[in-house]
């Protein structure tokens, strides 16, 4: 296949695709205006709520960093065999603020 050849296969090709998607577009029905309102409402908002909430997910992260700093600390200073009472206590307290959230949640 010679440049040529393919540049009017590659126009034929374009033309055809262009051809069925107008007709695809001319076919598609348009959605309510209601629909679109609520949308865009509902965007808005979402938008708004993680705008808004950007301090306390800064803070979260923040607060796990110190406290993954404080728990290298407090290991550091008392050796693995005074950190695995502490890692014990620390799994079954995340653990059970976890049932508790997800209890609450229900």
């Amino acid at each position: 296949m010679t440049d040529g050849n393919f540049e009017r296969w590659m126009g034929r090709l374009a033309t055809e695709d262009a051809v069925e998607h107008a007709a695809e577009d001319a076919a598609a029905p348009i959605p309510d205006s209601a629909a679109i309102w609520w949308r865009a409402q509902l965007r808005q908002r979402m938008a708004d709520r993680y705008r808004v909430t950007r301090p306390l997910r800064m803070a979260e992260r923040a607060a796990g960093v110190l406290c993954f700093a404080a728990a290298a600390a407090v290991g550091a200073r008392l050796g693995v065999a005074g950190v695995a009472p502490f890692i014990v206590v620390t799994l079954v307290a995340a653990a059970g603020a976890a049932a508790l959230v997800l209890h609450g949640a229900e």
